[in-house]
């Protein structure tokens, strides 16, 4: 079965569609792509940004690769580099353009490009980020995930401040997303038994009560109790390990004897595979009835229409997309 993409266009002030393009020109995976897109504004955008894409009709044409455009109704002005409510409206409309298309069933795979939640919010989009919408509109507890090859890191908590980390990490919340991220490494990704490190939330993971109790009477405990789950019940096989440090963790390569990571907040998770990742990682969504990823990176206002954006993120998020996909359909 071929899958068919749909992907949200993201901020048309920021790099996404750059990206987008520049990498369907480097060659993608067998699929069908679909883009959600005010079209006189994707004509403007290439224009301005002096991309090597042809717009014909309800189509955007990209060397062999043939687009298909659904038609945003808000038409944007392209300012790059500015935060804009009328941009932030018109990714929104993008954005649920592409969910109802995937709920409905009408695509298998979604590729979200990255937004400004500062012009979203403008806009009235309640949401802290992409993956929450997508959770909430799926009506599924959503988990993010980073990936780069082999290193897979999920996140505990996402968007979230720093200083309500430590409330948000209880023995159900772990366990669920341990579980998930689990059931993820095994059954999107064809880990057979996964080995799971499992991250400190403080400094030196605690220092064994010294510096906070928390590693130790929550996280760890969590580990053992998750890890009882799996050896009493034949059909579920995981290991989780830890809690661990997190910067020798990563440091001195410990990361490299693990199918999966799992990091308690966002910086924690995503600072170490950006470095590992030099711009090419993915976002990806687990636990939603249809395949989503991102590329790792944002808007990036400070470069956008300067023809100096990097398309690596955006081609293994699309390509990791389409690999899931055939990962779930072979199961079935």
């Amino acid at each position: 079965m071929i899958p068919s993409v749909i992907v949200s266009c993201g901020d048309v002030n920021g790099v996404g569609i750059e990206c987008f393009v520049k990498a369907l020109r480097l060659g993608v995976a067998d699929c069908t792509i679909t883009l959600a897109v005010n079209i006189d504004a994707l004509r403007h955008y290439l224009l301005l940004a002096d991309l090597d894409a042809v717009v014909e009709g309800d189509v955007m044409l990209v060397a062999d690769i043939t687009v298909q455009l659904i038609n945003i109704e808000h038409k944007p002005e392209i300012e790059f580099g500015v935060v804009s409510k009328s941009s932030g409206h018109h990714a929104v409309e993008s954005l649920n353009t592409a969910i109802s298309q995937a709920l409905n069933k009408q695509s298998t795979v979604m590729l979200t490009l990255p937004i400004s939640k500062e012009a979203c919010t403008l806009a009235g989009w309640p949401h802290p980020g992409q993956t929450e919408m997508l959770g909430n509109a799926d009506g599924n507890s959503s988990l993010m995930v980073l990936c780069h090859h082999n290193t897979r890191v999920a996140l505990i908590t996402g968007h979230v401040s720093l200083n309500s980390v430590s409330a948000l990490i209880t023995p159900d919340l772990l366990k669920d997303k341990m579980i998930r991220f689990a059931n993820t490494l095994h059954g999107d990704f064809k880990v057979s038994v996964p080995k799971i490190a499992v991250l400190g939330v403080n400094p030196h993971a605690g220092e064994n009560g010294y510096i906070s109790s928390e590693d130790v009477d929550i996280i760890g405990r969590t580990i053992s109790s998750v890890n009882l789950l799996s050896e009493n019940h034949p059909s579920t096989h995981w290991v989780f390990e830890g809690p661990f440090a997190a910067d020798g963790f990563f440091a001195f390569d410990a990361y490299r004897d693990y199918d999966g990571i799992i990091a308690m907040y966002h910086d924690q998770g995503l600072i170490p595979i950006k470095l590992l990742s030099h711009g090419a990682g993915v976002n990806f969504t687990s636990g939603l009835s249809f395949v989503r990823t991102s590329p790792d990176h944002g808007t990036a206002f400070s470069i956008a229409g300067k023809s100096l954006a990097q398309p690596a993120s955006t081609l293994q998020a699309l390509n990791l997309g389409i690999e899931i996909f055939h990962a779930r359909t072979s199961a079935v």
